[in-house]
């Protein structure tokens, strides 16, 4: 069982990356969370691992935190989440999100996620409510209204990610405004390249 790996970043996409330990190129699929940590091509990158073995493949899952690894192994525990899930529920949510989510008993931010239903979410709340306090939740305040400056950094730099993952310019600057638009309160970067992905999709 490969419980985490050290080598060189040899390359990256929205969903996997191949690292290279030792000469062995390793592919690891990843979290959107994790993609956006990830140093640039040539660089050393320590992942924790998860090993999904089944009888005819040997899939492996990174993470750059200990918490979002153990947030997916959490995930499933659940009946019917399977890897491919826990990964879209982690790259919608990062894990204090989704503690607070879960916690809250908030249906509607957990079906907003591709492939969770309303029975999937009702089954998430039901299944980990007492199995997410280990989970850093960070209480939200108000968020003061954003200076233009700082919300065009935030979306060039959004679309920039989304046009290195392959999306053309002009439909990443869509989404972006989109996502920008549809939000009540000032997005950071990373739940910025969230929506927008999402909307992508």
């Amino acid at each position: 069982m490969i419980a985490s790996l050290r080598g060189v970043l040899q390359y990256k996409a929205e969903t996997s990356i191949v690292l290279d330990v030792a000469g062995v190129g390793y592919e690891v699929h990843v979290t959107v969370g994790t993609f956006l940590a990830l140093p640039v091509l040539g660089e050393e990158l320590f992942l924790h691992v998860y090993s999904h073995i089944k009888e005819d493949s040997f899939t492996l899952f990174g993470f750059c935190s200990v918490v979002e690894k153990e947030t997916f192994e959490t995930l499933l525990h659940v009946s019917g989440i399977g890897p491919k899930l826990a990964v879209a529920v982690l790259s919608a949510m990062a894990p204090g999100d989704f503690s607070r989510a879960i916690l809250s008993d908030n249906i509607t931010s957990l079906t907003k996620i591709s492939g969770v239903g309303k029975k999937t979410a009702e089954r998430m709340c039901l299944e980990l409510k007492d199995k997410v306090s280990f989970i850093p939740s960070i209480e939200t305040s108000a968020v003061p209204p954003a200076s233009s400056v700082v919300e065009n950094e935030e979306s060039d730099d959004a679309v920039s990610v989304l046009v290195n993952l392959g999306y053309p310019e002009n439909s990443a600057r869509e989404a972006v405004s989109q996502a920008i638009q549809a939000s009540s309160v000032r997005l950071g970067l990373q739940e910025l390249i969230r929506e927008s992905l999402r909307s992508l999709a």
